[in-house]
């Protein structure tokens, strides 16, 4: 059965990269790359909206790894009392969690020329605080933190345009300066995703030994772990986008929206 699945999204992979392929922009310039790490940075952060977007992207990264970090223990000890009552809860999150992204791929853009950038991310980091404050306040209420799981979803969609907005940002610099540095733009993307990643990984392994995480000795010993664990289990999967999506939110109003860049 894998196989097959995998046999049929990797002939679905073909066409669609293809399609990428033939219908991506690219960008020629004469811009000189080779510049110092510190002046190509130098330059791009003298303007507010490029360090507004590596905020945004920080944010989104941040918000991900904590989630994807945390989100097996949430399932086992939040919602459930044991790893086999936990896959089930994990399996049904992740439907939640995937399903609003998926399609919503294919409804992103069609939004975005009606209502622009600016409005669609706007919307999207206001449905996040929403989901998010849904999920932290209601950590029993398996069906409430399903309904906010998926207004999260939904309005973590518009967050993936962050990445369209960083190369908005470059095109302006380029057009001021000159020189465009895609090169200093996807290492900061990189080095934000890593750091973002060490962060997520680091606290929830030192919330494991700092609350007194009970190793459960099979899959369905039924276990009660301490209640600041919990509690910070929880922190760390709607806690911590919250506040993501509240700062994101406040970040996205200081760009004027009759600017060029949105």
């Amino acid at each position: 059965r894998w196989f097959r699945f995998m046999l049929a999204l990797s002939i679905i992979a073909v066409p669609a990269a293809l399609i990428e392929y033939y219908f991506t922009k690219e960008r020629i310039n004469d811009s000189k790359e080779s510049s110092p790490i510190l002046h190509q940075m130098k330059e791009s952060f003298q303007y507010r909206e490029w360090a507004v977007v590596i905020l945004l992207i920080a944010l989104r990264q941040l918000d991900s790894c904590f989630m994807s970090s945390s989100m097996i223990y949430y399932s086992n000890w939040v919602l459930g009392n044991s790893v086999k009552s936990g896959a089930n809860f994990q399996a049904l999150l992740n439907v939640i969690g995937q399903f609003p992204l998926g399609i919503g791929t294919f409804l992103l853009w069609p939004i975005v020329k009606k209502y622009g950038k600016y409005n669609t991310m706007k919307a999207g980091f206001l449905l996040g605080v929403i989901g998010s404050l849904i999920v932290l306040l209601n950590p029993n209420n398996f069906i409430l933190v399903l309904i906010g799981m998926f207004i999260k979803s939904v309005g973590s969609v518009p967050t993936t345009m962050s990445i369209s907005l960083l190369s908005d940002v470059m095109d302006r610099i380029e057009r001021k300066t000159g020189n465009r540095y895609d090169s200093l733009g996807a290492s900061m993307n990189s080095i934000v995703h890593n750091i973002s990643l060490g962060l997520g990984q680091t606290a929830i392994l030192f919330s494991i030994g700092k609350f007194e995480y009970i190793v459960p000795s099979s899959s369905e010993q039924i276990i009660t772990q301490p209640a600041a664990l919990r509690g910070f289990f929880n922190f760390a999967m709607a806690g911590v986008p919250l506040i993501c999506f509240t700062l994101s939110f406040i970040l996205i109003n200081t760009l004027d929206k009759k600017d060029e860049l949105i």
